[in-house]
């Protein structure tokens, strides 16, 4: 008798499973696609989550929120629609301000570097504008 439930068990597991990967497949069917769009961005979505991690929307924080929850297979192979789906969210609402923290990290991004550099590049200025002719 006891195996026969542990079987039974396993098996409704399984199905239980099978049922909430068909909807999250249902639901990114019926989706607007933005992952695509998301794809097309230099750095691919790896960049995007990365930027979308300092992102103070609501939104992106739900959509993380939702997708760090899940196991690793499910991060790794469950497009974004179904995440958003499954945490109720707006996919056009996700899709622009992941397209702002992805602009908003890189324009910081850009900063740092320009920063960085920035005593080197007027010491090179000073020095071309003691040459003759050099202003």
């Amino acid at each position: 008798m006891l195996i026969c439930e542990v079987v039974g068990r396993l098996i409704l597991t399984a199905l239980q499973r099978a049922f909430k990967l068909r909807t999250f497949t249902q639901a990114a069917v019926t989706a607007p696609r933005i992952t695509p769009l998301l794809k097309d961005n230099r750095g691919s979505l790896k960049a995007v989550l990365g930027a979308m991690r300092f992102s103070q929307d609501s939104v992106v924080q739900s959509f993380l929120a939702k997708r760090d929850s899940s196991g690793v297979w499910a991060r790794e192979n469950t497009c974004w629609e179904a995440i958003a789906r499954a945490a109720g969210l707006d996919l056009l609402h996700l899709l622009g301000a992941a397209l702002l923290a992805r602009r908003e990290h890189t324009m910081t991004a850009g900063k740092v570097i320009a920063m960085s550099h920035y005593p080197e590049v007027v010491k090179m200025r000073i020095e071309q504008a003691k040459l003759p002719g050099g202003w």
